[in-house]
């Protein structure tokens, strides 16, 4: 079985969190790009994880956090209108169109690792800053909502990958 397809199987797999979703537009596994030259951002491709659903409070160091495709789902799916585990990835790609609106919220401690918003006509995107300047710089789909009004400073426009296989 090819572990890239998001289907209730994968989901029930839990070794599998770092595993990357393929974008179904593209066929491959970057959901957009974040560009060179996004304010204090460095750039990189933005990926959909499996991830982890999470549960607990973020001052409790036995709770984790959560993150992904299964947090998406488990957490928003009904308030998405998501009817099935395997729609994430299309409502995600669909936030992060071409020109979606990169922000970042200045009065936060860590704010260039911190979640990073992409906002859009069609909801918003939290991520989350992954890797280093040495080994590559990614990041990773922490959530995703329909409302579209989070605050902070624009710094950079995403930018759509090609299709897989295609230059």
């Amino acid at each position: 079985m090819k572990h890239t397809e998001l289907t209730e199987v994968l989901a029930g797999l839990s070794n599998k969190k770092n595993q990357k979703i393929i974008n179904p537009s593209t066929g491959g596994y970057s959901f957009g790009q974040i560009p060179e030259g996004s304010g204090p951002l460095l750039g990189g491709e933005i990926y959909l994880k499996l991830g982890y659903i999470g549960h607990g409070h973020p001052n409790d160091p036995n709770k984790k956090g959560a993150t992904g495709a299964r947090h998406i789902y488990e957490k928003h799916g009904l308030e998405l209108n998501l009817d099935y585990f395997n729609l994430v990835p299309s409502f995600v790609n669909r936030i992060l169109q071409d020109e979606a609106s990169i922000l970042i919220d200045k009065n936060r401690a860590n704010y260039i690792k911190a979640p990073i918003v992409v906002n859009s006509p069609h909801g918003m995107v939290a991520l989350g800053q992954n890797g280093s300047p040495e080994s590559g710089i990614s990041y990773e789909i922490v959530s995703a909502y329909e409302r579209n009004d989070q605050k902070g400073t624009k710094v950079g426009e995403i930018k759509k990958p090609a299709k897989a296989g295609s230059v």
